[in-house]
């Protein structure tokens, strides 16, 4: 039964794409227009989650150089600046 079905449409595909070209020239453009209108919807949408992505990461990396601008100005040095005053005064600097 299946079999027989499934032979029914393929004969009934092939008589609609093959006796009607206009059908089937408006049923494929019809297949871009979608798949054209999905990929315009996809670009829509991941562009400002790529933009958002380059300006957290250009953030970032403008807060990194602000943050060892501000370090070399005030004249913090590596991990000394982490211990307290008695640490410090114990380690003899």
């Amino acid at each position: 039964m299946n079999r027989q079905a499934g032979t029914m449409v393929l004969v009934t595909l092939v008589f609609v794409f093959a006796w009607q070209p206009r059908f089937s020239v408006y049923s494929v453009e019809e297949a871009f227009t979608v798949l054209l209108s999905i990929a315009v919807l996809l670009i829509l949408l991941l562009l400002p989650m790529i933009a958002f992505l380059f300006l957290w990461h250009g953030a970032r990396f403008v807060f990194l150089r602000l943050k060892a601008v501000f370090e070399l100005i005030v004249g913090v040095r590596g991990p000394a600046a982490c211990y307290t005053a008695d640490e410090q005064s114990a380690r003899g600097s």
